[in-house]
């Protein structure tokens, strides 16, 4: 069960699309189910197809409990972590309006200009820039092609290395 997800017999994933808007001062406003679902602080991190990926704490917290089993000198868990942690953000929080700052590191790296899209993808969230998910689906198997591969072979390395 997601952090903070309600227990009435909805779905608790997150699903579906829903453009937003990135204001001047980089913030950007969830829909009451998202916000529900992420919980009250969450980490914003840099995902593997260059957009920015919003996990509940909880989320995470599995993610980094799994690289752990692999140990500290397995190297592709070395690398692995470097991809996935080095960008992250943790305790990223909505305000009372429902509106949570998108660090400008991260804005920079996913692009990020005024016009976003969120996508539910089960256990998280990804935010695009409406100009790279558009490049995205031109080419979704070759969509920054250099990252995924890079967080693919990590992974790989990581698991093939053992514990």
């Amino acid at each position: 069960m997601l952090e903070g997800g309600d227990k009435s017999g909805e779905l608790d994933l997150f699903t579906s699309k829903e453009w937003a808007t990135l204001d001047k001062k980089g913030r950007i406003l969830l829909s009451t189910k998202k916000r529900q679902l992420l919980g009250n602080n969450f980490v914003l991190t840099l995902g593997d197809h260059n957009c920015l990926v919003a996990y509940p704490q909880s989320v995470y917290q599995e993610l980094a409990a799994e690289i752990r089993q692999y140990g500290r000198l397995n190297a592709g868990g070395q690398q692995y972590r470097r991809l996935l942690m080095g960008e992250s953000v943790p305790d990223i929080s909505c305000d009372k309006e429902g509106r949570f700052v998108v660090p400008s590191s991260l804005r920079e790296l996913a692009k990020l200009n005024e016009k976003v899209l969120i996508v539910g993808c089960d256990e998280w969230i990804e935010i695009w820039s409406a100009e790279e998910h558009a490049e995205y689906t031109k080419d979704p198997d070759n969509y920054n092609a250099k990252r995924r591969s890079d967080f693919l072979a990590a992974y790989t390395k990581m698991v093939s290395v053992g514990r």
